[in-house]
């Protein structure tokens, strides 16, 4: 198993991507969220060990609205509600996080809500802000959403970057007894 900085690198093949955790990662999978036109979103889940108990995470990059306004908003509709059967689906206790391409007061933000889930950026304190900046554009679409019955929220922090038209959005955690 290869190691970058202290983190154990992850990979799966026909997955959308590596991961990097200092805990023990004990399963990923894709969650079976495909558009309309047929194609498989980039969403997954990992099931992680941290200290004895397991959290589902579920990694997300939602469909855009970029190219095509109103098909963008009909994707991100199916995607929410397949992952909104898969957090329903889930033991343990649900992070969300990524960049859902969506506002706080869309459908797919309060189907997330309606899960049972709550926002690391509302509820640390971040206020009014963004995470997505491209020209004069600013947007909030990068979210971490968890589920507060069985964890705490420790901290929260955006972290302005030059590498992407996206900042970095942090968040603590620790488990509830």
């Amino acid at each position: 198993m290869l190691t970058v900085g202290g983190y154990q690198q992850y990979y799966r093949s026909g997955m959308n991507g590596i991961f990097y955790s200092r805990c023990e990662i004990d399963s990923i999978a894709a969650i079976d969220t495909r558009t309309s036109k047929g194609k498989r979103a980039k969403n997954n889940s990992i099931h992680l060990y941290l200290n004895g108990d397991t959290i589902a995470i579920f990694g997300c990059h939602l469909s855009s609205s970029r190219k095509d306004f109103v098909g963008g908003i009909k994707e991100r509709k199916q995607e929410a509600d397949s992952l909104y059967k898969a957090i329903s689906e889930e033991s343990y206790p649900v992070i969300v996080m990524g960049d859902l391409n969506d506002i706080s007061s869309s459908y797919t933000i309060s189907k997330m809500k309606k899960a049972g889930l709550k926002d690391a950026w509302w509820e640390g304190g971040c206020g009014y802000g963004a995470t997505y900046h491209d020209g004069w554009l600013r947007l909030r679409v990068d979210y971490i959403l968890y589920d507060d019955k069985g964890l705490e929220l420790v901290d929260v922090k955006v972290i302005d970057n030059n590498l992407s038209d996206h900042n970095v959005l942090m968040a603590g955690f620790k488990m509830k007894n």
